[in-house]
């Protein structure tokens, strides 16, 4: 055991218990080993750390705790390293119990079939390997291994679920386990290093669902709007200017800020043109910094000049081809105003 698990006994569940039993226990000429492993931190990849633990009996020279070595920690490589540590360092007969169920249906039912498939696609085959050729370096049936159950309480003991000295077996194990997971713990700033990326992955993760979910709040209101008649609502003669004004006025969309355009288009103000599906595709923009609570406005293209007038007052490039093929304009409300353009529709 080492230097740090023996200064933790004093520490251990039930360490009183220590002097109630013999220093070894016998099950039918073998001797008993209890095996664990542990693993904290289980939920970070990046930060678990692992350890194994044998317990042959309170004060016991052969008494193990260590650090699962290798990139990968987990609970089931910990329990077979525990395992395999026993069968390395015990001569004699031995009866191992563990609480992993992995580790005892792998080693009493699947051991021969995978090592008759080659270890074809097992999980942590080097240790698997080395157990079954420990085993087989014995005589039949020196090794025996069986389940019992883990973190029993003594209600369980009472209820006769389980054994108090398998429970009491159990426990040691645990902690001798979980005190070699402790030994290479991550240090405590790159714990807090992990958090905080943790933490800034979430919020950019939560800002861009609320992006696409405001984004099609909006855009399912560009469409609603474009799905309203462009032309005259009727009447001809003198009515037909106001009610082209009407309509002109009714085609106006409004958009408060521009953390909204940026929902909209995903650009600055630009000029769009109707695609066949009837909706809105921008052809030309220009990126440049804006007050963040500049009003802009949706307005129909009367003609090539229109679009030329206003686009170079907000300072966009458009070409003659894409003047000619405009059917909106998206400007700041300062840039329509005074030049023919309606107001905006809140």
């Amino acid at each position: 055991m080492s230097e740090h698990s023996v200064a933790a006994l004093a520490t251990a569940p039930d360490a009183h218990l220590d002097h109630e039993h013999p220093a070894e226990t016998f099950l039918e000429g073998k001797v008993v080993v209890y095996t664990d492993g542990a693993c904290i931190r289980n939920q970070h990849k990046a930060l678990r750390r692992a350890g194994c633990g044998a317990f042959w009996g309170p004060g016991h020279i052969q008494n193990w705790s260590a650090p699962l070595r290798g990139h990968c920690q987990t609970n089931q490589r910990a329990e077979l390293q525990a395992v395999v540590h026993v069968l390395q360092h015990e001569a004699r007969d031995v009866h191992i119990k563990s609480d992993s169920e992995y580790v005892v249906k792998g080693f009493l039912h699947h051991r021969l079939a995978w090592r008759a498939l080659g270890w074809r696609k097992v999980s942590h085959r080097d240790l698997w390997q080395a157990l079954d050729e420990l085993v087989e370096a014995r005589l039949p049936g020196a090794v025996h291994m069986s389940k019992v159950k883990g973190h029993a309480t003594h209600r369980d003991v009472k209820a006769g679920r389980v054994m108090f000295i398998d429970k009491t077996g159990n426990d040691w194990a645990d902690f001798l386990a979980t005190t070699g997971a402790a030994q290479h713990a991550a240090s405590e700033h790159v714990v807090q290093a992990a958090k905080a990326r943790l933490l800034v992955g979430r919020s950019v993760q939560h800002m861009m669902a609320n992006i696409v979910s405001q984004r099609n709040t909006i855009a399912n209101a560009f469409r609603a709007r474009a799905e309203k008649p462009d032309g005259s609502s009727g009447g001809s003669g003198s009515g037909s200017g106001s009610s082209s004004s009407n309509s002109s006025r009714a085609s106006v969309l409004t958009i408060s800020s521009d953390e909204d355009c940026q929902l909209v288009t995903g650009l600055s103000p630009c000029v769009l043109r109707r695609t066949a599906r009837g909706r809105r595709q921008v052809v030309s923009c220009v990126h440049h910094q804006r007050p963040s609570q500049e009003r802009l406005q949706l307005h129909p293209v009367l003609s090539p000049s229109d679009v030329s007038r206003m686009t170079r007052a907000a300072m966009i490039p458009v070409s003659r081809f894409t003047a000619a093929h405009a059917d909106w304009v998206l400007l700041p409300a300062r840039v329509l105003q005074g030049r023919g353009a309606p107001s905006a529709v809140d």
